[in-house]
């Protein structure tokens, strides 16, 4: 917008008729007049710096009302989340294992869970312990390098089967 100079006999024109514009626009004129003939008071050096110093404090004052309403309300927004937290905490929080409940399924009877033995209480877990057992020995037997009755045989002669075919390999 643009800043425009408007006279003061204008601004009345537009409030009342042209005569009593003039009058009230030569009476502002003498009033800055007046004013501009007048010379601005002075203030002492001491009355300045006890001016200054009160608003300093003024100031000072302000801020530890600030600081003061800032740490209030730091604290209300803490108390307000640790409430909502330990809520919440409570809220979904499992009750414990007094709710759950144990189902049996029907693949294995109670009975061979409560049993002293349970590979001879269910034949198909014998079974399947003694074929893991024959693997760990076979396993055992291969990492420490000890064979038994007709593996050894057999081994021995297939390594010797390897050295002679690498020794015929060379020869040509």
């Amino acid at each position: 917008m643009e800043n425009k100079q408007v006279s003061p006999e204008e601004l009345f024109a537009q409030l009342a008729n042209s005569e009593e514009a003039k009058i009230f626009a030569q009476n502002v004129e003498w009033a800055d007049e007046k004013f501009d003939s007048q010379p601005l008071p002075q203030l002492k050096n001491s009355a300045l710096e006890s001016l200054k110093a009160k608003v300093d404090v003024a100031i000072a004052v302000q801020k530890a009302v600030n600081m003061r309403r800032v740490v209030y309300k730091a604290a209300a927004v803490a108390a307000v989340f640790a409430v909502v937290s330990v809520l919440l905490i409570k809220t979904y929080q499992p009750q414990g294992i007094r709710n759950i409940q144990i189902i049996e399924l029907a693949a294995v009877s109670s009975a061979v869970w409560q049993s002293e033995d349970i590979t001879s209480d269910d034949p198909d877990l014998a079974t399947l312990s003694a074929e893991t057992e024959d693997i760990e020995n076979d396993l055992v037997t291969i990492d420490t390098e000890t064979y038994f009755d007709d593996q050894t045989s057999r081994i021995d002669d297939l390594e010797l089967e390897l050295i002679n075919i690498d020794s015929d390999f060379w020869k040509g």
